[in-house]
């Protein structure tokens, strides 16, 4: 099964989580880039469309379809995912079974909360979800948490598979 990681990273922490689990699953990263979002006022405009819910447009990904699942993830902003993880979601994952999220935050307070708010963005509940903040990342509880979510991950797109 071919699996596709796409992320989006500001500050290259979700860049880090996403090659981890690439190199876990042997999957391709496709990485969002927004161009409206970079220096000092690109983190006023993320700022700004993530309070008010605005999305950016992203790039289709031609080869989607090749892929047999997806995942899809980057940090929290303000509460909320980024702006550009729920575009990806609106317009990577919309009436897929196959997929999978992380969130990654500066600390643990709004994971939960971020996880959920992504989930609701997909058709179907993610098969698995991942939850991480930068002062986990290589950690022992981060490896651990990992290797949760890849099992978890590819243990409930074999059981959906053959239902």
């Amino acid at each position: 099964m071919r699996t596709l990681i796409i992320y989006f990273s500001k500050t290259g922490n979700s860049q880090q989580v996403a090659r981890r689990m690439a190199e876990r699953l042997s999957a391709d990263l496709q990485e969002i880039l927004c161009d409206q979002y970079l220096g000092s006022a690109g983190d006023l405009w993320a700022g700004f469309d993530n309070i008010i819910g605005r999305t950016p447009k992203l790039a289709p990904i031609n080869d989607l379809n090749e892929y047999d699942r997806i995942i899809i993830g980057g940090p929290i902003w303000l509460g909320r995912p980024s702006a550009p993880i729920r575009a990806a979601a609106e317009q990577y994952a919309k009436g897929r079974v196959d997929c999978g999220i992380f969130v990654c935050g500066m600390g643990p307070e709004d994971l939960d909360s971020a996880a959920k708010q992504l989930a609701a963005l997909f058709d179907h509940k993610p098969a698995a979800v991942f939850k991480t903040h930068g002062s986990m990342l290589g950690s022992a509880e981060f490896e651990n948490e990992l290797d949760r979510f890849c099992g978890e991950f590819t243990n409930q797109l074999e059981t959906t598979k053959h239902a």
